[in-house]
């Protein structure tokens, strides 16, 4: 029905009782081709009341939506075959405003729809959390959450999108793999820490991403398997490697595996006990200011906890096989 109505107005032959005069098609400069929208010729209300018969019209809602923005220019066309069908994006019968779709305007909506989704998120959590609270607070149509987004989750998995993709543009680039593994990992090690405490947002914002990465943890959502995957599992492979090269074994070994958990643990302390830290030693500078000896003190920890590992795992390995050479 929608799409017939659709192409009867492109042949220029659908008129609006409301209106004295038939929708026209305007032609364009190109001979042979129609273009959009139609205009309404002599039609006084419409002129100081736009859709003022549509309002009125028995037309279903949605096709009434469809028609008031052919009526007025607020659809898009696209050339199909010489000819331009109007194209709308419609969230149960509510059609998407010049204000959400206008080229100029579409990143600044975009922007405000994350940063309100950042809000709602950490206030609510994910489940919790409403397109339609989000969209309130961002000042923005509901259907553009659909237009930008899709649905709630993918606007959720945007928020990780634009976090990790800004905290990988402004960390220190790891060192590529033929560097000494030494010096990998201590550069390892400052990319987990500026991560962390310089992720390029205002105080607010990074508490309120902290809130929601916490609660992520404590009630895993269907987003985490992505954000582990995209996001996590890269750098968690990197750290693999270096260790495995340090220790001389495969990066899916146990005790790699293991050791990579203690580096990164020991930088993960200082984020996630920052309050208890803070309140143990008071008289201490921020963690933000003692970055470089801090990635000193752990990297060096690391280095020699590791050989220790080694050792031991050695010496037991060693002893095993001198109890099965005894048959013991």
């Amino acid at each position: 029905m929608l799409w017939v109505m659709v192409r009867m107005m492109a042949q220029g032959i659908v008129q609006n009782r409301a209106h004295p005069v038939v929708m026209r098609r305007r032609r364009s400069i190109s001979p042979g081709r129609q273009s959009f929208p139609p205009t309404i010729s002599g039609c006084g209300p419409c002129a100081s009341s736009p859709g003022h018969g549509l309002a009125r019209s028995p037309v279903p809602s949605l096709v009434r939506g469809l028609l008031r923005g052919l009526a007025h220019g607020r659809v898009r066309t696209q050339p199909v075959l010489g000819i331009h069908y109007a194209t709308l994006r419609m969230n149960r019968y509510q059609t998407v405003t010049d204000k959400d779709m206008a080229p100029a305007g579409e990143q600044n909506t975009r922007d405000r729809l994350l940063q309100a989704a950042i809000e709602v998120f950490a206030e609510f959590g994910y489940e919790a959390a409403t397109i339609r609270e989000i969209c309130s607070r961002a000042d923005a149509n509901v259907a553009a959450v659909h237009y930008h987004f899709g649905d709630k989750r993918r606007l959720y998995e945007a928020i990780y999108d634009t976090l990790f993709r800004t905290l990988r543009n402004g960390r220190t680039p790891f060192l590529p793999a033929e560097a000494p593994p030494e010096e990998r990992l201590r550069v390892y090690i400052r990319a987990l820490f500026e991560e962390i405490f310089f992720c390029g947002v205002d105080a607010q914002q990074q508490v309120q991403l902290s809130t929601i990465y916490l609660s992520e943890m404590a009630t895993p959502s269907e987003v985490l398997d992505r954000i582990v995957t995209e996001h996590l599992e890269p750098d968690a492979h990197e750290l693999y490697d270096i260790i495995a090269a340090l220790i001389g074994r495969r990066p899916d070994d146990e005790i790699t595996i293991d050791c990579a958990a203690s580096v990164a643990g020991q930088v993960l302390y200082y984020y996630h006990a920052g309050p208890i830290i803070a309140r143990l030693h008071p008289d201490r500078a921020p963690v933000p200011e003692r970055i470089d000896a801090l990635v000193e003190q752990i990297w060096q920890f690391s280095l020699g906890g590791i050989q220790q590992v080694v050792q031991a795992h050695a010496h037991r390995e060693q002893d095993s096989d001198e109890a099965a050479d005894h048959g013991c």
